[in-house]
């Protein structure tokens, strides 16, 4: 299970994902509320999670002492994605999950099993913890569930997100090498008829003319009479 994976997303794919599963921004600060109420648990979520995966009698065949080495790191993975927020070191971390399940069907599907399992019971635990205050429940069980749509959602789909991922750092290339070219260059682009539609600072420097004064004339403004 020791794929290779992003360690760090694109801040644009962040955002993404924020406004995909945290529209109203509220969703860091309520995963820290609940925390106290859900860290007690946690171990037992994650043990229960992976005893699937072990011994001999299951497809996994995965030795005690592997179970317990995934048990520690999940507890401190369970950690990050209640204290750490959303970002983009924890983003590759579920990549890394959502490869590690995808290498069959059944463990696809022990997985997916396993993790909605984890937000149940941390669900009946803010269900006892916050039984006297309905709108606060009702909050904080939302946010809880929209960080297992986001887990749910990277867990299936990271390779696309990874697709993504990697062609807004592409695209963010290009744009920075566009920016390089403005800086250092002089343009002007036109339609094909000759006529002006823009131009860069460095050409309107250069020519010694605003936007303004050269926008709609024909490129020929700037040839000498023999040159036309």
């Amino acid at each position: 299970m020791n794929a290779v994976y992003h360690s760090h997303f694109n801040e644009d794919t962040i955002e993404v994902l924020r406004e995909a599963f945290d529209p109203t921004g509220t969703l860091e600060t309520d995963l820290l509320e609940m925390w106290p109420i859900l860290q007690a648990g946690v171990e037992q979520d994650v043990r229960s999670f992976w005893l699937p995966f072990a011994g001999d009698t299951t497809p996994y065949r995965l030795c005690t002492a592997a179970i317990e080495d995934l048990i520690a790191r999940d507890v401190r993975y369970t950690c990050e994605k209640f204290l750490g927020g959303l970002n983009q070191k924890l983003i590759g971390k579920m990549v890394r999950r959502g490869r590690a399940s995808s290498k069959d069907r059944a463990t696809e599907i022990a997985f997916t099993a396993g993790l909605l399992a984890s937000y149940h019971a941390r669900h009946l635990r803010l269900c006892a913890a916050f039984a006297s205050d309905p709108p606060k429940l009702a909050r904080l069980t939302h946010s809880l569930y929209a960080l297992y749509a986001l887990e749910n959602s990277v867990l299936l789909n990271g390779a696309a997100l990874e697709r993504a991922d990697q062609e807004l750092r592409d695209s963010a290339e290009h744009k920075s090498k566009l920016q390089a070219i403005d800086r250092s260059q002089c343009w002007l682009e036109m339609t094909v008829d000759g006529i002006i539609i823009t131009a860069n600072q460095n050409f309107l420097s250069t020519m010694g003319y605003s936007l303004r004064e050269i926008t709609g004339r024909h490129h020929g403004m700037f040839c000498t009479e023999e040159d036309r």
